[in-house]
């Protein structure tokens, strides 16, 4: 398994706008492969800060995409490896202005590509009609930042990637006002997301939902707990 962000790696070059401006960011998008780097494409980042938190590579049906942020009040989402701006937001006064983008990947589960193949087999060798792996398909991600001059604290969303391949991404604030006390990466709890989509023990007493065929994993409902937060849940219907 090829590590995606490594795969897409960047170089952030500043931009001076002069005295009393702040500064922009260019941002070279590269391709790796067989240990070389070959550039594939840029664009400015209109902000003097959090460029490489927001610029997010991940894989969905064996596609590549990633979520960006050119103008700092939004989102937007590039085809890769030709980087074709597909869609996303718009941006805007009111927009939620992104500091860091994250879609979770199962290297980021699992730290190794040797201990997921040793969970995988481990979970073949039980129940060898269990489609799990990959466990994160690239169908949902997250987002910190804030509405610009709101109460200077980033905010959690959520991200629904399910229609990327259609160029929509679904930014909603599905967990209500929720400001973060950590970097967005130590916030969600991954191993919490894992052992809700294979076991529902942390739904509280519902009855398990196990992923038999590709359909029911990408309508499976991810329950898990979040700091400071009661049970919550979400679906990709």
């Amino acid at each position: 398994m090829i590590n995606i962000r490594d795969k897409y790696p960047i170089k952030v070059t500043p931009i001076e706008n002069g005295k009393g401006c702040w500064g922009y960011n260019k941002v070279e998008i590269f391709k790796k492969e067989n240990n070389k780097e070959k550039k594939i494409g840029e664009y400015v980042r209109n902000y003097h800060s959090h460029i490489k938190e927001t610029f997010e590579p991940f894989t969905q049906n064996g596609k590549d995409y990633a979520l960006f942020s050119k103008n700092y009040t939004c989102t937007e989402l590039m085809e890769l490896p030709s980087c074709k701006i597909i869609g996303g937001e718009k941006p805007g006064q009111s927009g939620f202005c992104p500091v860091e983008l994250y879609v979770p990947s199962d290297l980021d589960l699992f730290k190794t590509e040797e201990s997921y193949q040793e969970e995988k087999a481990d979970w073949l060798t039980g129940s060898p009609d269990l489609k799990l792996f990959p466990v994160f398909e690239g169908l949902f991600g997250f987002v910190a930042g804030c509405v610009w001059g709101d109460d200077s604290s980033w905010k959690l969303e959520f991200i629904n990637l399910k229609d990327v391949a259609n160029g929509i991404i679904d930014r909603t604030d599905k967990f209500g006002y929720f400001p973060l006390i950590y970097d967005l990466r130590k916030t969600i709890p991954l191993s919490s997301i894992f052992d809700s989509i294979i076991d529902d023990t942390l739904d509280l007493g519902e009855s398990s939902k196990w992923i038999n065929t590709e359909k029911d994993k990408k309508d499976v409902e991810f329950r898990f707990y979040l700091p400071k937060l009661e049970h919550f849940s979400f679906d990709l219907k």
